[in-house]
């Protein structure tokens, strides 16, 4: 999913928070910088939420000497600029991978390995093992007071550690550095204030992205009266469901701060005016980094032994907090219209209900994945329709009847089976038709046509879907 970067006219915010020195502990949480050079040289955890202060441990660079040798060695410059940022996922996997544009890309680490996998799992999982039904999606909204930045590369940077993390190297296991210091290292900081704003909804759309991002801009209008950044929004969030939205803002005096959750389409707003007065240069916080400037700590480590342990180290840690998608099955009903022989399958509960016109209810078929399932080896089942014999015809060869062929119309995209049959607990999808009727019938239970009955003819297996919804 695209990122987008936008400016922000309308608002007037300013932001950051205090930051003082914590004494090492192993293992640490939540080191904040000097309110000099920040947490810039600081090590960071990248599998917690993204910048959040409890993901920031213990130096690693002694930016304090760097400046001392050399001032032209840390960018130091004051600025105000207002800007906001989207990340937006059409499952909890896409959506953190989002945030890993800001790591230097290592062939050791994916950045699909569970980077900051906390944007999920602290604020609505207590499992790694996440639905995927959900789809995600972040608003933070910046102003932009300072920027910090190391301009040495890493590799010239191997003599300026800290004497804390020099002689933790010696002494510590690789396993504890991590925990001491963490996975990363920033090195190009922004410091300010936000607002950070989540929105999480079940999307039943096969433009995921489009509506989870929809309802995110008619959530934030309703906090915030914030203009909506997304064209026919309303339409497009219009089926999502099971929403929910949380806020915060970072920066700023304790007393002043905004956060909790909110209610989508209730009239209770925020106002942040009192909250932004209070942001000055004293009070900033980090707020956002340079894409690709939060560096893996083991490329400050000269010693390729203690590197190589270190980088596995890192590999462990990062691999020991990854998220799982389980995939979303849904029912798939069976109806028949004992009038026109026809036997119609259809995910969507609201199409038939219980019955409907000449069309009784047959029970659940089967279990199958969403239209828009991102599950390896799930094929698009097409729905094709026959108003003049009227069946209903399922496949996924797209070859048979394209987009309609003879009196076939095509009605898009009924759900997304299986095409392989070594998916665990699924049953092949047997497809049959009967010449006199027009009807294609579909079923998982041999014993109901086996080889062909009553005017029936075996037609293959249509595909494989699950027997039960676990």
């Amino acid at each position: 999913m695209k990122r987008f970067f936008l400016s922000l006219v309308a608002i007037s915010m300013c932001f950051c928070l205090t930051s003082k020195a914590q004494t090492a502990i192993t293992p640490v949480q939540g080191t904040q910088g000097d309110n000099k050079l920040d947490k810039l040289g600081y090590g960071c955890d990248v599998t917690a939420k993204y910048l959040d202060s409890k993901s920031t441990l213990m130096q690693v660079i002694d930016v304090e000497g760097l400046q001392k040798l050399d001032p032209t060695n840390i960018f130091n410059v004051k600025m105000s600029e207002s800007t906001t940022k989207y990340f937006v996922g059409e499952d909890a996997i896409s959506y953190t991978s989002k945030f890993g544009v800001s790591v230097k890309a290592s062939a050791s680490i994916p950045t699909e390995a569970g980077l900051f996998s906390a944007e999920v799992t602290s604020d609505y999982s207590s499992s790694r093992t996440v639905s995927s039904k959900y789809s995600y999606a972040t608003c933070e909204k910046y102003v932009t007071i300072k920027h910090l930045k190391i301009q040495p590369q890493p590799q010239m940077l191997c003599d300026h550690l800290t004497s804390s993390f020099k002689k933790d190297l010696s002494s510590l296991s690789m396993d504890d550095i991590v925990l001491k210091y963490g996975t990363h290292v920033y090195t190009d900081i922004f410091l300010g204030g936000k607002l950070h704003v989540n929105y999480r909804a079940v999307v039943n759309s096969s433009t995921k992205s489009e509506s989870v991002s929809a309802g995110l801009s008619l959530g934030l209008q309703g906090l915030c009266s914030f203009s909506s950044t997304v064209t026919n929004a309303t339409e497009l969030a219009k089926q999502n469901s099971e929403q929910s939205m949380n806020y915060a803002t970072v920066g700023g005096n304790p007393g002043c701060d905004i956060s909790g959750e909110y209610v989508i389409g209730s009239p209770f707003k925020i106002n942040i005016n009192t909250w932004s007065q209070t942001v000055t240069e004293k009070s900033m916080q980090l707020i956002d980094v340079a894409n690709g400037s939060i560096v893996p700590i083991y490329e400050f480590v000269s010693d390729p032994v203690k590197k190589d342990l270190l980088i596995k180290a890192v590999q462990k840690y990062i691999a020991s907090r990854g998220i799982t998608l389980e995939m979303e099955k849904l029912q798939l009903h069976r109806y028949y219209n004992g009038k026109s022989g026809d036997h119609f399958y259809t995910t969507n509960w609201s199409e038939l209900g219980g019955g409907k016109g000449d069309y009784k209810y047959e029970g659940v078929a089967g279990f199958v994945l969403p239209a828009n399932s991102p599950a390896a080896n799930s094929v698009p089942l097409h729905r094709y329709y026959n108003g003049k014999s009227g069946d209903h015809f399922y496949t996924t060869n797209w070859n048979e009847l394209g987009g309609g062929k003879g009196d076939y119309k095509y009605e898009g995209v009924a759900c997304k089976i299986y095409s392989v049959e070594n998916i665990a607990k699924t049953a092949k999808l047997y497809r049959y038709y009967n010449g006199k009727s027009g009807d294609h019938f579909y079923t998982t239970n041999w014993d109901e046509l086996g080889n062909g009955k009553g005017g029936y003819k075996y037609e293959g297996v249509a595909g494989y879907i699950f027997t039960t919804a676990n």
